[in-house]
């Protein structure tokens, strides 16, 4: 019996690159985690861990990832960790590390199951800049990858990816390097870093907390060095705002708020209120196509920048579509 999975990964190279080998035996399916501090708890384990028991199809944003006799762990790992850390007896752990604390519980957990543990080893990455088309990288024997994400932090996102590509293929998985290879170069990730037009630069961005926001930063600060941002965000109320509004301050010519189609969203007002408290500039539309409108009118050659929740992604592109389908 086999099962046809469709998955979503914290690397988006690890899911374009998976989604060719995508069938796995009645071994089952598992993906199971946490991305950040704002979804971290037990509820998703044991949503994941019944879905197994029923080889069920499951389809999540993973720290940690079954597939068939292979498991993946990799980015924020926060308190409760190590009471929910699920690793089977045997079964392989590939880790992305960087969290001292959730690594040691993964290090002592798998020695316990008697599992075999691979983190990724970033000496091995090296990668130069980049541009607003690709970043070219090298890691661990697999050399000049045009990577087209360009978030600065993509390169580690695809040494992990590859790191447990090739465990997967050490335990009897067909992946050669050329299909880790052509998944690199051909992986898309929509409302990630996502350039919609090069020239004035208008990018959508789904970094919805503090950890991603910094992340967001830097890569605007790598790709757009010296330049400022018309930034059009939203951002739901039960998230960390002021701390990611003050990582977005320095680089702000000015905002434009809106509202995504969501309860959970601040209310445009509420959102300009908050930014102004930095001393910047803010005007609240009152919808996401007039916020685009917006954001386009006042960043004219410059630089536009949508950014703070995955809830409006569609709609800006929709409206970004509309509104320069002729331009």
């Amino acid at each position: 019996m086999r099962h046809h999975v469709m998955l979503s990964f914290a690397s988006a190279a690890l899911g374009a690159l998976v989604a060719d080998y995508a069938c796995v035996t009645a071994n089952g399916v598992a993906v199971y985690g946490v991305v950040d501090r704002a979804v971290a708890n037990t509820l998703l384990f044991h949503e994941a861990y019944h879905l197994l028991e029923r080889r069920k199809v499951v389809h999540r944003v993973t720290v940690k990832l079954d597939i068939a006799d292979v498991a993946c762990v990799c980015k924020s790992v926060v308190g409760g960790f190590d009471s929910n850390l699920v690793i089977w007896d045997g079964c392989p752990v590939v880790s992305y590390g960087g969290a001292p604390e959730a690594d040691a519980v993964i290090r002592r957990v798998a020695a316990e199951k008697h599992a075999e543990l691979a983190e990724v080893d970033f000496n091995k990455l090296h990668f130069d800049g980049g541009n607003l088309d690709a970043v070219e990288f090298d890691f661990d024997g697999l050399n000049d990858v045009h990577l087209p994400l360009i978030g600065s932090y993509q390169p580690r996102n695809a040494a992990l990816a590859i790191t447990a590509l090739r465990a997967m293929r050490a335990h009897g998985w067909n992946i050669p390097e050329s299909a880790i290879r052509t998944g690199l170069e051909t992986v898309s990730w929509p409302g990630r870093f996502e350039l919609l037009r090069h020239q004035p630069a208008f990018l959508l961005d789904g970094s919805h907390n503090a950890h991603g926001m910094r992340a967001t930063v830097q890569s605007l600060k790598d790709r757009f060095p010296g330049q400022k941002f018309v930034f059009l965000v939203s951002i739901m109320a039960d998230k960390d705002v002021d701390e990611m509004l003050s990582l977005l301050a320095p680089l702000a010519v000015r905002f434009v708020t809106v509202a995504a189609h969501t309860p959970r969203a601040m209310p445009a007002e509420t959102l300009a209120e908050h930014i102004r408290a930095y001393g910047c500039t803010a005007e609240a539309a009152d919808s996401i196509e007039a916020g685009v409108a917006r954001a386009l009118e006042l960043g004219g050659s410059g630089p536009v920048c949508a950014l703070g929740t995955l809830y409006f992604s569609g709609d800006v592109r929709t409206a970004f579509r509309a509104l320069t389908a002729n331009g």
